[in-house]
């Protein structure tokens, strides 16, 4: 079982996060950029991207998981992985998750599963049937929807 699906979001969702925080405002004839920078997913996303090469320049990471991380990074689909590297979808899957599962346990707190859901408890009043659902949701295979699609 996966300890990692926040972390596994974050990787799959990053240049969505780096757009959300910059904000476009029309002043007079001038476009004025506005940057978020205390957005926490940004925060957390940057804090994952640093462990993650930190594993890959400390050696950390197998050939196979280093190219399945770059697959996935360069917002390839399972299917597509599959055919490139020879391996199952499964595989390719599982390799995938163990990194981020290996960057949740270093990280700790809300990087990791229980720790997440924590931290929406507290943060939004959620009740136990709440966290719950969100958890449920965490370990369906909605999870890798993402990755199903074809690009």
């Amino acid at each position: 079982m996966s300890d990692s699906w926040y972390v596994e979001t974050l990787l799959r969702n990053r240049d969505i996060i780096r757009s959300d925080i910059v904000e476009y405002e029309q002043v007079y004839e001038d476009t004025v950029v506005f940057t978020d920078f205390d957005n926490e997913d940004y925060n957390n996303m940057l804090l994952v991207e640093r462990t993650l090469k930190n594993l890959i320049e400390n050696n950390q990471l197998s050939r196979k998981e280093a190219i399945i991380i770059n697959e996935v990074l360069t917002h390839k689909s399972l299917s597509q992985i599959e055919r490139e590297t020879g391996m199952t979808r499964a595989t390719v899957a599982k390799f995938f998750e163990g990194v981020c599962d290996r960057i949740a346990f270093i990280l700790g707190g809300c990087f990791t599963d229980e720790g997440y859901l924590e931290m929406l408890a507290l943060k939004h009043n959620l009740n136990s049937a709440q966290v719950e659902k969100a958890r449920t949701y965490m370990n369906s295979n909605k999870r890798y929807y993402s990755l199903k699609k074809e690009a």
